[in-house]
């Protein structure tokens, strides 16, 4: 039976709202917060709820050194519950940085709800000798990649402003092993868009383009090498919605991880050569 306009509009309306619903989710808008300071003696900060929600957050506390933020160290602050009217809570840990061998730090933290990782906004940067730490910008870590990228993000926009030597040291080392199936891959960045402007991954290391990817952990634990159209990617993270024949590729800026869009892609084991 054919429908009057009005039907139409308000079933095409009622189509968008269903796909913006399930195209955030839900813990994305309810529970934000952010890193408000590191000193010689703690680690602080505060977290809030959009929502109402009884189910208490923990919050994961990164303490990377910054030469090699692969080596990093937890801290867990459990237990926080929303506060009254929706007012943010704060959270504070304590830390001795006796217990650290290097000078300066990588802080970052994100909270963790109902199996969820929601980064919290602010990195710093914590100096020992100086006994305090600074507020980095999340975008410098990705400066250096894109300014290594030069005019190759003008190229194809699968591998644009990706650094090609990260590409040819791991493309060298690994030859095609299983064959692993039909993928969806899309694409992010270190952008508050796509990652909350968290400069570390999951797994604590810096993203990096044509290297990093974020998988379904279960699947494909931290440190998987996969490989995609002849680039081997390296599991250091992960993201809601990555769950199993869905990857997630890293990308240095915002534009390119749009111009990637989604793909279906063939996903092979890396192989180390022999």
């Amino acid at each position: 039976m054919k429908k009057t306009l009005r039907q139409r509009l308000s079933m095409a309306s009622a189509a968008l709202l269903l796909s913006l619903c399930s195209a955030v989710p839900a813990w994305a808008a309810s529970i934000s917060g952010e890193l408000e300071s590191v000193t010689d003696t703690a680690i602080n900060g505060q977290v809030s709820w959009e929502t109402s929600s009884a189910e208490p957050v923990s919050i994961e506390i990164t303490v990377a050194r910054e030469d090699e933020p692969e080596v990093f160290h937890i801290i867990t602050v459990n237990g926080i519950s929303e506060g009254e009217d929706g007012a943010p809570v704060s959270f504070s840990c304590e830390i001795d940085w006796n217990e650290f061998v290097e000078s300066r730090y990588l802080v970052t933290a994100k909270a963790v709800s109902g199996g969820e990782q929601i980064p919290l906004s602010g990195t710093f940067l914590y100096d020992k000798e100086e006994g305090a730490g600074v507020l980095r910008d999340s975008s410098e870590s990705s400066e250096d990649s894109d300014a290594s990228s030069g005019e190759s993000a003008e190229g194809d926009s699968e591998t644009a402003g990706q650094p090609e030597d990260s590409q040819a040291n791991d493309s060298e080392n690994y030859v095609q092993g299983e064959y692993l199936g039909s993928f969806t891959a899309s694409a992010y960045c270190s952008c508050s868009s796509c990652s909350g402007g968290h400069a570390l991954t999951y797994s604590g290391t810096v993203p990096r383009a044509n290297h990093t990817i974020a998988a379904d952990l279960d699947l494909y634990p931290i440190g998987t090498k996969l490989m995609i159209d002849g680039v081997v990617y390296t599991v250091e993270d992960m993201g809601h919605g990555v769950d199993g024949n869905w990857l997630d590729i890293y990308f240095d800026t915002h534009e390119e991880a749009l111009n990637y869009g989604l793909k279906t892609v063939d996903v092979y084991r890396a192989a180390e050569q022999s």
